[in-house]
């Protein structure tokens, strides 16, 4: 009897376990709903769910694990904090480590060949393989060398940049040395020609400022207009990472991103002019200035 007694009350305040409801944003929204709130259609979040639903979801489903079509658009609705905290740092380190198949410099002699074209053509800037920039994201105060992560504006932020060429030459501000693989303007141009060069330098490395401006529009956690990512340091750096892959997987695409407007400077750091010009350097941007200008 004693036993039976036991049993029932044990029966009598168990819980039944809870399932909440999940509407499906890619049951409800059409394609245009989609890509205003998630930046893509159904056909490209459906591509990347099944390119990370391994790596997101358990070998073995429970119930209550949130599935990787969730995880991976953040929906947050029904979802704790603590497990969207997960969420976003689980995904954007699986993110983070496909870098490789997304962002990648124009390593063929075609692909290489195919860029300087371009900017030949465009800009009359020879055997040029892109721009090089840096762009400040905010971030909280690390745990760990805090003050290493202090910019010139005084605020916590880390200062994403690219690599440097193979076989050709960059285009940088005057922030940067003059080198035989990174041409900057001339900073007292005398001639037509010397001006001329500027004008088309200016113009070609605009490219690499606009491209950070369609990639803090898209993703706005890393726009200053969101404040600083409130993540842990390596997570916030995955975070970037991972914004930079699924900016390049909708650049390709063509997928459209409304732009913000952006009146002052708070997401740059100042520019401090590099005086270093070694003399390959110049010789290589004097003979362009001769035969295009």
């Amino acid at each position: 009897m004693a036993f039976q007694i036991m049993f029932q009350r044990s029966v009598s305040i168990r819980k039944d376990r809870v399932f909440r409801d999940r509407s499906h944003p890619l049951d409800i929204y059409d394609d245009t709903e989609l890509i205003r709130r998630y930046r893509m259609p159904r056909w490209c979040i459906l591509e990347l769910i099944d390119t990370l639903s391994n790596d997101l979801e358990p070998p073995t489903m429970r119930s209550h694990s949130i599935p990787a079509s969730l995880q991976v658009i953040g929906d947050i609705s029904g979802i704790s904090q603590p497990s969207v905290s997960r969420i976003v740092k689980k995904t954007s380190k699986i993110l983070a480590q496909k870098v490789g198949n997304y962002i990648k410099f124009p390593a063929t002699p075609t692909e290489q060949l195919t860029v300087k074209q371009g900017f030949s053509t465009e800009f009359n800037m020879p055997n040029t393989l892109g721009c090089v920039d840096g762009t400040l994201i905010a971030i909280k105060p690390p745990s760990e060398r805090e003050d290493a992560y202090v910019c010139r504006k005084g605020y916590h932020a880390i200062n994403v940049q690219r690599g440097q060429p193979y076989v050709g030459h960059l285009l940088g501000d005057q922030a940067y040395a003059l080198r035989q693989y990174l041409l900057t303007p001339l900073r007292n141009p005398q001639t037509q020609a010397d001006r001329a060069f500027n004008v088309a330098h200016k113009k070609a490395r605009q490219r690499i400022e606009d491209t950070f401006g369609r990639w803090k529009s898209r993703w706005l956690c890393i726009h200053k207009y969101g404040g600083p990512l409130t993540v842990a340091l390596q997570t916030a750096v995955d975070v970037i990472t991972s914004t930079a892959v699924l900016h390049n997987l909708c650049e390709k695409q063509g997928f459209p991103v409304e732009m913000q407007q952006d009146n002052d400077d708070n997401d740059t750091d100042e520019r401090v002019d590099n005086d270093v010009q070694d003399r390959s350097g110049q010789q290589m941007r004097a003979m362009i200035i001769r035969d295009r200008f």
